[in-house]
């Protein structure tokens, strides 16, 4: 199950906008996206998506699960 932590700077894990760089490291990590058009600037990530809001660190956590 892939896995990768951001900063969470503030943002909400359940409306959370990824930025390019964020995007980039979670492909390369073998993360699946529903939507991934960097020049547009739009990434999604697909479902089933776990994320892991750590308050204390200020970090978001996502796992993804492999697909079946």
């Amino acid at each position: 199950m892939p896995s990768h932590t951001v900063p969470r700077g503030g943002r909400d894990a359940r409306r959370m906008k990824l930025t390019e760089d964020e995007a980039m490291a979670l492909y390369d990590k073998g993360f699946r996206f529903s939507i991934f058009r960097p020049q547009a600037g739009e990434f999604q990530l697909s479902l089933p998506l776990q994320v892991a809001e750590d308050r204390v660190r200020e970090t978001l956590t996502f796992r993804q699960e492999e697909p079946r």
